[in-house]
C-alpha cells in the first residue's frame, strides 16, 4: 500500500508520500514522488497508488511526454495526464491507478491540486486536500480535523507530515522515510525536502520535544472518558 498527500494552501503546494514498496515477500524504500518543472515557469509533481510495475510505467511515461511542454499550458497539462490514464487503462486492464497531481504556474500565477484515477480517466481538482491509498479514511479525518482554509504552506508541510506518521503507524504497508515536495507562490520551483530537514520536521519543529502517537491516543481516551464518563473508567495518571 502506498500513501500519497497533496495540500493546496493559499500560497502554494505540498505533496508528501510514505516510500515503503512491497509485493508480500520483499520491502525496500522507493522514489514515489515525481517532479518536472521549466524553471521561472512552471511544474507539476505527483505521486501515485498501485502496483509497483504500473506506477512506475506512469510515472515514466508522462515525464517523458512532459519534455515536449515548454510554456505553462494548464489544460493541455490536464489534457496529457488523463491521456496517460487512457494509455494505462488500454494497455494495461487490470491495473488500479490513483494519481495526486500537483501544478503551479507563474504567468499566469496559480496553483491546483488533482486526484486522478484510472478507471475514470479524468482529473477532478481538489479545492484544499487529496489523499491516494488503499484506505485513507484515517488520514482524511485527521485532515479534516486539522487543515484550515488559512492554513501556509509551511503549516501544511508539517501537517503531511503529521497525517503521514500516523498512516505509517497505523496503515499496513505504509513505511519509510516521508518524501516531501512542495511550492510557495513567491518561488519559482519545487523544493524537496532532504533528510534531515524532513527528521526535523517529524519531531515536530519548534515544538519541544519529540512527537509520540501514544500521545495523539493519550488524548483521544481522554476526550472519550470526559464526553462519556458513564461508559468509561476514568482516565488514571499512568494513563
Amino acid at each position: 500500500m502506498t500513501f500519497i498527500a497533496g495540500l493546496r494552501c493559499p500560497d502554494g503546494i505540498v505533496l508528501c508520500s510514505d516510500s515503503l514498496e512491497s509485493d508480500g515477500y520483499n520491502k525496500k524504500n522507493v522514489q514515489k514522488l515525481f517532479k518536472h518543472e521549466v524553471q521561472g515557469k512552471w511544474g507539476i509533481g505527483f505521486g501515485c497508488s498501485g502496483t509497483a510495475a504500473a506506477c512506475t510505467n506512469f510515472s515514466d511515461r508522462l515525464l517523458e511526454l512532459m519534455k515536449d511542454f515548454e510554456d505553462y499550458d494548464r489544460r493541455g497539462t490536464e489534457k496529457l495526464v488523463e491521456a496517460t490514464l487512457a494509455y494505462m487503462r488500454r494497455e494495461y486492464p487490470t491495473e488500479s491507478l490513483d494519481v495526486i497531481v500537483g501544478l503551479w504556474g507563474c504567468s499566469p500565477a496559480e496553483t491546483r491540486l488533482y486526484r486522478a484515477q484510472s478507471h475514470c480517466q479524468c482529473v477532478s481538482v481538489e479545492s484544499d486536500y487529496s489523499c491516494a491509498g488503499l484506505d485513507v479514511s484515517l488520514a482524511r479525518f485527521l485532515l479534516d480535523s486539522i487543515l484550515t482554509p488559512t492554513a501556509t504552506v509551511f503549516d501544511a508541510m508539517y501537517i503531511a507530515s503529521f497525517v503521514t506518521s500516523i498512516m505509517k503507524e497505523k496503515a499496513d504497508g505504509v513505511g519509510g522515510p516521508t518524501q516531501m515536495f512542495w511550492h510557495h507562490t513567491k518561488g519559482v520551483r519545487w523544493a524537496e525536502a532532504k533528510k534531515s530537514e524532513m527528521s526535523r520536521i517529524e519531531r515536530g519543529g519548534f515544538i519541544k520535544g519529540n512527537f509520540k502517537i501514544a500521545d495523539l491516543e493519550k488524548n483521544i481516551r481522554q476526550f472519550c472518558w470526559q464526553r462519556f464518563p458513564h461508559e468509561f473508567r476514568p482516565a488514571s495518571k499512568d494513563d
